[in-house]
């Protein structure tokens, strides 16, 4: 959040050279990362966004409990299903590749965002920290494991960072962001009240408050915010009744803390363990001094932090946003040591120091992250194969999470989908669909395949393990 009117260029063409290859690699990395991590990570990335985008533009879909209640927005669907259909329209029909394309645009979004901090800060003289936050960026396995998944976490991510660098420039528009920010994520509304103190506290700072940022802010947060309002009433039938009902049930009814309560430092705890695991001996340090310089960041950082630490509901992924502050009090704080150090050896022994720290955590972040959580990625790779079948008409999804089934988005076929899940006794073939006939394939693990001992089952194909069987109607011959 930087005064453009100060802005500075450097002109050091290896400067921008660097910078572009730094850009380039972090680009390519999301889009490996997009096409080797499949599947998701929280069911409610693909259960309330891309299974939503899915019914709205092709038809079937799984309805869950939020959207029987109405506490989620249908913005951020609506702009999945968006893509789809453009998607649709260029030939890209395979699930699968339609999901990656997804991933890999909210990747390179988010990543994009970041590079426009850093550029901001390289236009100003700050090289070793622009440098810093762009290297970092491009690098960690956290932030690129975060931005391409498909939560709301990371796509609300994405305006709060232009927010950032709009903040000065363009109040209005950053008004605008923030309310697509909220539109996207409720929870995201803890920054709010951070940036229009931020804006107060400017324009009582300069004396500005007929044309200040106060006011145009709040202008395009209003806006953005009757949109928000008027989508509801479109599509619940009443005004706001998403955030309302979302309040209610979580909050009021105590729903979200069945799925998770921690203590009020359950977020503190997992932020350092990570920072230690990520840089080691760098990160808080570097953090701690950044904090003093870009006070702002921290200050909207510790707003965030606070009310969610307020709320009984503990999840890392709820942390996800904060991501980016984190990132430029890092790359601020090492910055502020580099340049207390004189040139010469001692700077570069921190750059060597910063980046064996950097290599260390990568590597031991990199392989402690589940990049394919299963059964989510041969759960959905199974129902996209069984949805090129042409003689199916209905689909089996035996003793399976059903939270961490791929559905209908990756089915892709208007038939019955019945998904037993594992915590489910009940055997499967005294259901309808069943004994109708309608079922035809089955995806369960070949263990539990196995059980089925009634009806002869065709193996298929197996996907990373789990089974694609075909029933045949008449019951096995007796012994």
């Amino acid at each position: 959040m930087i005064d453009p009117q100060t802005e500075k260029s450097t002109g050091n063409r290896g400067v921008a050279v660097a910078f572009g290859a730094l850009l380039v690699l972090g680009i390519a990395l999301r889009l490996a990362g997009s096409v080797f991590s499949q599947g998701f990570v929280h069911p409610d990335e693909h259960q309330q966004y891309l299974e939503v985008a899915q019914g709205i533009v092709y038809g079937p879909h799984v309805r869950w409990w939020e959207y029987e209640r109405g506490t989620r927005h249908y913005f951020y669907p609506y702009c999945l299903a968006l893509l789809l259909t453009g998607l649709d329209a260029l030939g890209v029909r395979d699930p699968i590749a339609q999901a990656t394309t997804i991933r890999a645009s909210l990747g390179i979004a988010l990543f994009a965002g970041l590079a426009l901090l850093a550029r901001d800060w390289l236009r100003h003289g700050r090289v070793a920290g622009a440098f810093c936050l762009l290297a970092v960026a491009a690098l960690s396995p956290d932030i690129l494991y975060m931005s391409v998944r498909t939560s709301s976490e990371t796509a609300a991510t994405i305006p709060f960072i232009l927010c950032l660098y709009f903040y000065k420039r363009d109040p209005f528009g950053a008004g605008l962001l923030l309310g697509v920010m909220f539109a996207v994520r409720f929870q995201m509304a803890f920054f709010i009240p951070g940036f229009f103190f931020l804006s107060l506290h400017d324009d009582w700072s300069s004396c500005r408050w007929r044309k200040g940022l106060t006011g145009r802010m709040t202008v395009g947060l209003a806006l953005a915010l009757l949109a928000v309002g008027s989508m509801d009433k479109l599509t619940w039938g009443r005004w706001f009744h998403s955030p309302l009902e979302c309040f209610r049930a979580n909050i009021v009814e105590g729903i979200a803390a069945k799925y998770g309560v921690g203590p009020w430092y359950q977020y503190l705890a997992w932020g350092g363990e990570l920072l230690v695991q990520a840089v080691p001996l760098l990160g808080l340090l570097f953090i701690a001094l950044g904090a003093r310089r870009e006070k702002r960041a921290a200050f909207l950082g510790l707003i965030f932090l606070i009310g969610h630490s307020a709320i009984a509901r503990k999840d890392q992924r709820f942390l996800w946003p904060l991501a980016p502050l984190l990132l430029v009090l890092f790359a601020a704080g090492f910055e502020t040591a580099y340049r207390w150090l004189r040139d010469g050896w001692e700077r570069w022994g921190l750059v060597v120091a910063l980046s064996c720290c950097l290599l260390g955590g990568c590597w031991f972040r990199f392989a402690e992250l589940d990049w394919n959580p299963e059964p989510a990625r041969a759960s959905s790779e199974a129902l996209s194969e069984v949805g090129r079948f042409r003689d199916v008409t209905g689909v089996l999804v035996y003793r399976l999470p059903s939270a961490e089934c791929g559905n209908y988005f990756y089915l892709r076929r208007d038939v019955p989908l019945l998904v037993k899940d594992i915590t489910d006794p009940s055997d499967p073939t005294i259901h309808a669909l069943w004994s109708s006939g309608t079922i035809n394939y089955v995806i369960a693990w070949p263990k539990d395949a196995a059980k089925l001992t009634d009806y002869q089952l065709e193996e298929v194909e197996f996907v990373r393990g789990l089974g694609i069987f075909k029933i045949h109607r008449q019951r096995a011959a007796m012994p």
